[in-house]
């Protein structure tokens, strides 16, 4: 049976993530300490103990605005795509393909030439924990501020990327964790 992305929640997100690793699953989005995406075979997401897909009646309105914006995603991503999928997007766009791409390219390696670095094949991979910040920025004026729908709606299309980097490849393992969304309630 194929696995699939489960949104759970949990009062111990530990023995949730241990549990979920024991059944060959992994968290891909950890929304909070209560609230989690997991992929995992389909049919094991109802019998796990330590966690549930009945949502917790206590979310802060942060978490619920990460769920929300990752339900969002999920609905567009099941709807039929007009154009090519996201992996054929990926594959078709390269230096070789696309003259942009080329010309970024040489002038990456001309900087990197001049400043006596070559970059080896252990240069292209990331090892260990990465951090990467994702920022919003809004004014106090109405046509600067960034409305919770906006934020939402920008969220998800940020869900789309980690679903592709999280599930493309299994063996990498890649997760990620949320921090308290810019104090957007």
């Amino acid at each position: 049976m194929a696995d699939a992305q489960v949104l759970s929640f949990t009062e111990d997100l530990k023995a949730a993530i241990e549990e979920i690793e024991n059944h060959g699953g992994r968290v891909v989005h950890r929304f909070s300490k209560r609230a989690f995406t997991a992929l995992l075979p389909a049919h094991i997401a109802a019998s796990l103990e330590h966690s549930t897909t009945k949502e917790l009646s206590s979310l802060t309105p942060a978490e619920q605005l990460l769920i929300g914006a990752w339900r969002d995603y999920r609905e567009r991503a099941a709807e039929p795509e007009s154009g090519p999928r996201t992996a054929e997007l990926v594959q078709s766009r390269n230096p070789t393909s696309d003259p942009m791409l080329a010309e970024q390219q040489r002038r990456l390696q001309a900087w990197l030439d001049a400043l006596g670095y070559a970059p080896t094949e252990l240069h292209t991979v990331m090892h260990g924990s990465v951090t990467a910040g994702l920022v919003f920025v809004s004014g106090p004026m109405n046509d600067l501020a960034f409305n919770n729908e906006q934020y939402r709606s920008e969220v998800a299309k940020f869900f789309k990327g980690a679903d592709f980097l999280a599930t493309t490849e299994p063996r990498a393992s890649i997760s990620f964790a949320y921090d308290n969304p810019g104090g957007h309630q």
